[in-house]
């Protein structure tokens, strides 16, 4: 349900920003879906690696033991939230041919895949946890993009 509840929220914010920018005429139609891509993205970026990042280094979840240790229930709304969002991302890829090269299918699918054992057994997540304060560089990236955009 978690995992549901994240993919519709990521494609209504989509959806509600494709709406906005078309109807302001801020960006070129055919910048729309890119941009429109941008907020669900950035969010997605924040939530996971303020998440993982908490547990890493404040929380400190995995000081005494990184194979031995419960499975928190945080990390299981982080890792919901993460494969809602990359199921997002697949539907933009589908809908956006410029971003469907075969490694991003392979990074999207393995992903999914990857997570959704982690979170069915409860096990081996401490080097994806890990991994996962890696997504605040997509915050920058994205500023990038609106700059490179605007300026």
């Amino acid at each position: 349900m978690k995992i549901l509840k994240s993919l519709s929220a990521y494609c209504t914010i989509h959806l509600i920003t494709a709406s906005l920018l078309r109807k302001y005429k801020v960006v070129p139609p055919e910048r729309i879906h890119i941009l429109a891509e941008k907020l669900p993205s950035t969010i997605n970026a924040l939530l996971t690696s303020t998440i993982t990042i908490y547990l890493l280094f404040i929380k400190k979840h995995f000081s005494k033991s990184w194979l031995k240790v419960a499975y928190p229930n945080l990390l299981d709304y982080a890792y919901a939230g993460h494969i809602g969002y990359t199921l997002y991302d697949i539907l933009v890829m589908l809908l956006d041919k410029e971003t469907s090269h075969i490694s991003s299918w392979a990074h999207h699918v393995f992903g999914v895949l990857g997570i959704s054992v982690m979170r069915m057994y409860k096990t081996a997540f401490f080097l994806p946890t890990c991994f996962l304060p890696a997504e605040a560089t997509v915050v920058v990236t994205n500023l990038i993009y609106l700059v490179q955009l605007f300026c």
